[in-house]
């Protein structure tokens, strides 16, 4: 995984409506996302859908990729990522990228994980500042004690994340 932008070519970006579901609850996200040279920089749920030009065929990729992990037929992308953010930042986040899907660690062991075991709430910071959600899978982390903790899109979301994950898991495990 890169870890910054070498500032080569502006960022392009493009936007599809998914649709996730638990089998009990169903959430239509609009997806944005900002790429260069087949490389994601930012993945994020958005309100609107801004008018940008057809996606191309790497971001065609991208959004099927993330489809089927909305569907819980994906455990793992295809696609390079590159983190931007502050050293610990994007120690956080290569420390998430690993914590295996349908899995949970808390604020406490990724701080561990991350170099910094005091250093849980700025742990938590990155989780919340990550820019490449649903990539890197900050809804896998979860509060010391074992609640949900936040989420920038909301516990409800986090929730149902984590629902279809562990589902998918039962699925897979039985089947």
């Amino acid at each position: 995984m890169k870890t910054k932008n070498d500032g080569e070519l502006p960022l392009r970006t493009a936007y599809k409506k998914i649709s996730i579901s638990n089998g009990l609850v169903k959430h239509d996200l609009c997806i944005e996302i900002a790429y260069q040279k087949e490389i994601v920089y930012k993945v994020n749920a958005v309100e609107e859908q801004k008018e940008t030009p057809l996606p191309d065929s790497f971001a065609q990729k991208v959004f099927f990729e993330l489809a089927e992990f909305f569907s819980g037929k994906r455990k793992e992308f295809t696609f390079s990522v590159c983190f931007q953010g502050t050293e610990f930042q994007c120690r956080v986040w290569q420390e998430i990228a690993k914590i295996p899907y349908g899995r949970t660690i808390s604020y406490t062991e990724l701080a561990k994980r991350a170099g910094n075991p005091k250093a849980c709430r700025a742990a938590a910071r990155a989780c919340h500042d990550n820019p490449l959600a649903f990539c890197v899978p900050c809804h896998r982390v979860i509060a010391k004690n074992g609640s949900i903790g936040g989420y920038g899109y909301g516990t409800a979301m986090k929730s149902a994340l984590l629902n279809m994950e562990r589902n998918m898991e039962k699925y897979n495990d039985n089947g």
